[in-house]
């Protein structure tokens, strides 16, 4: 594929081929198509969220539109698009969103409700943010009564 510009992601009509110019931008594309990378999170196509997503806070650690990402954690109606955004969220978090970031993913973490694979993301997002090395939910099935370190997650509640 050649070299994709920001009129290419506002025109593209075929989701995948849109989907696979977004895999394929590097981070020297960051300045010039972040802004149209941006409004592809609100796009109608959850792949399309999800892999935008993706690309901006995860790959190239945006700050602009983060608070796009921390909304999607828990309001984005597709499970794996809130996956994501709970990688973007430990992705983009710094010192002083640090605290905020970790409220948030608890908080998913600890909701029954939630599916398995997301409660599992913002479980690894937290291991993330901690810099704990173990990923467990990737392993096999997510379970939380075994797969989590509740002492761990408790201590994280505490502060």
């Amino acid at each position: 594929m050649n070299h994709i510009t920001e009129a290419d992601l506002y025109s593209w009509n075929d989701p995948d081929e849109l989907l696979q110019a977004l895999g394929q931008l590097g981070k020297d594309q960051k300045n010039e198509l972040r802004e149209a990378v941006a409004a592809l999170l609100e796009h109608d196509d959850a792949d399309i969220r999800e892999e935008a997503m993706r690309t901006l806070f995860v790959s190239w650690k945006d700050q602009q539109w983060r608070d796009r990402a921390l909304a999607a954690v828990t309001s984005d109606e597709v499970p794996e698009v809130r996956s994501t955004a709970a990688y973007a969220v430990a992705a983009t978090s710094t010192n002083v969103t640090r605290q905020d970031d970790t409220r948030l993913l608890l908080g998913v973490l600890e909701d029954e409700h939630a599916e398995l694979p997301v409660r599992a993301a913002a479980y690894d997002a937290l291991l993330i943010l901690n810099r704990k090395s173990d990923f467990p939910t990737k392993k096999r099935k997510f379970n939380p009564q075994e797969d989590i370190d509740w002492h761990w997650v408790r201590s994280l509640n505490q502060n």
